[in-house]
């Protein structure tokens, strides 16, 4: 599998060529970062933060002796023998930490390990290509038998094809004989790559533009190793060596932010209000908290920005007021910072008699969680899949309040009843008199009570209507919208009565008519008949 990407042409004009120091960011670092959120940490501080110094890997480097890369043959041989010291010192240099393995290969009888130690300029590479043979299968036998003996602490193992050609083993039953990569040999080695303690990539850095050489080399590769990168399309060895040695140095990166990826910010409350027995009274108007903010990553500082905390279920809205709302944290580190409380003091809800009532709610914290290495490790060091996480924990426990209370039940009550009564008396207003009473003692002698009609209750003299010492009172009925009528004579006794709208009735002697239509003093039509009034 090939990664033609653009970001490795980058990584190639920063090599050194020919011989010359190899590009581990130290060239690529010398722009400035753009400024994000938090100011970005360059690659080199990246590398130094995660400790990759300290991170050793084991390189194998299969370099082909056949015929074609001989001198005689035009080959790249020569070349050979000038750039791989050259990449070898360079990573003295730069990762001295690091154990490199050289083989060399043609047949199997040619195939053999002539290098194992740190880095160095001084191997005994052979003078020219001899060998009749091109045996891959060989060659990754011994290079993965060397990954199989590193010690423990290799986290990391690249085995390096620099070869112009393509498999050729036809005495070879393991790993040639015809049967080409379907041999029994090649599934065996891609066995033992799986079962290997540490992740190993298969590069390959071929010493030929030929497509049909390129794409076996692949095949190769393929067969034997699940990570795999083609570095290059032509015969620059240089520049290959170069993206070679950052691809390691990338997948180094990998392995110390790997743990780190998706790890955040854990968060501690402490000093909750009520949660000592006595619920937070929110008529005072502010509080206090502390948060203890902790990284829980191993190796990546990670920084806060837009740290704000808020309440939620409450019948108010608590802000928190913090020192500062950025924070920075080390790898591990915890912080812990005071948090002040305010809100605007309210009452809410309903109690029997008034008073306070107990209500319960959280604070809430809310932060950006972001790292100044996040960009080197995505996109210098090519590790696409890093991402840091968030906030945990970020939400209180619950703790109790009390409030005073906007209503209370017993004035409710009382105010529903006077709202009742308010009705009443609209109902009464609504039964209100109106018309004329027409009053007729036994001696024919008449007279008529005006009953406005925007009155409820009626009062007259008797003596002043019918020459007879007393008085009528008439109230309008707000159920029946009969009129009530009561009358005191003198020397009677007291009578009441009721009469419909238009009716007529006779109490204490009276004659008395209603007519709902004529207004006082109109006295046509009646006269003071009885006999003429309509029947109640």
């Amino acid at each position: 599998m090939s990664r033609w990407l653009g970001h490795h042409r980058t990584r190639r004009a920063c090599a050194l060529l020919a011989g010359a120091l190899l590009a581990t960011g130290a060239a690529c670092d010398a722009a400035p970062a753009a400024l994000a959120d938090t100011q970005p940490a360059s690659p080199s501080a990246v590398k130094a933060g995660l400790g990759v110094g300290a991170i050793p890997a084991e390189i194998v480097i299969l370099v082909d002796i056949s015929l074609s890369m001989s001198t005689k043959q035009h080959g790249l041989y020569p070349e050979v023998l000038q750039q791989l010291p050259a990449f070898l010192n360079a990573l003295a240099q730069q990762e001295p930490q690091d154990t490199v393995g050289v083989i060399v290969f043609g047949n199997p009888v040619d195939t053999q390990l002539i290098y194992l130690g740190h880095p160095t300029s001084n191997i005994p590479l052979p003078g020219d290509a001899t060998s009749d043979g091109t045996d891959f299968g060989v060659a990754f036998a011994q290079a993965i038998n060397l990954l199989s003996q590193a010690p423990s602490s290799i986290q990391v193992g690249g085995v390096l094809l620099l070869s112009d050609g393509m498999p050729y083993a036809p005495n070879d039953k393991l790993y040639g004989g015809g049967n080409g990569f379907e041999a029994a040999g090649w599934k065996a080695l891609r066995a033992k790559v799986q079962a290997l303690p540490m992740t190993v990539t298969g590069y390959d850095l071929p010493l030929t533009t030929k497509k049909t050489a390129i794409d076996d080399q692949n095949q190769a590769l393929a067969a034997v190793f699940s990570q795999r990168e083609t570095l290059s399309d032509g015969a620059d060895l240089g520049k290959e060596l170069g993206v070679a040695q950052q691809n390691i140095l990338d997948s180094k990166i990998a392995n110390a932010a790997g743990p780190d990826s998706h790890q955040g910010v854990r968060v501690a409350w402490s000093g909750l209000p009520g949660t000592d027995g006595k619920p937070l009274n929110l008529s005072s108007g502010h509080a206090a908290v502390r948060l203890t903010l902790t990284a829980t990553t191993r190796r990546i500082p990670l920084d806060l920005t837009g740290l704000s905390v808020r309440s939620t279920g409450l019948p108010v809205t608590m802000t928190g007021t913090l020192p500062s709302s950025d924070q920075a944290l080390k790898p591990g580190q915890s912080v812990t910072v005071p948090v002040r409380l305010t809100w605007q003091p309210g009452s809410s809800g309903f109690s029997a008699a008034g008073g306070m009532r107990t209500v319960h709610g959280r604070l809430m914290l809310t932060s950006q969680v972001s790292s100044p290495y996040t960009k080197a490790i995505k996109y210098t060091f090519d590790d696409g899949a890093f991402s840091v996480g968030g906030l945990t924990d970020s939400t209180s426990s619950q703790f109790a309040a009390t409030v005073p209370a906007a209503i209370n039940v017993l004035e409710l009550l009382a105010i529903i009843v006077l709202l009742l009564v308010l009705l009443a008396c609209v109902g009464a207003f609504r039964a209100r008199l109106g018309g004329t009473l027409i009053l007729t003692s036994v001696d024919d002698v008449s007279g008529e009570l005006a009953l406005p009609a925007q009155w409820w209750r009626r009062s007259a003299s008797t003596e002043d209507l019918i020459g007879i010492p007393g008085r009528i009172t008439v109230r309008g009925s707000p159920i029946s919208r009969l009129m009530r009528i009561g009358l005191q004579l003198a020397g009677r006794p007291k009578s009441s009565t009721e009469l419909a709208p238009g009716g007529r009735t006779m109490t204490a002697g009276i004659y008395i008519i209603h007519d709902p239509a004529r207004t006082y003093g109109d006295r046509s039509g009646y006269e003071g008949r009885w006999d003429d009034a309509p029947e109640s």
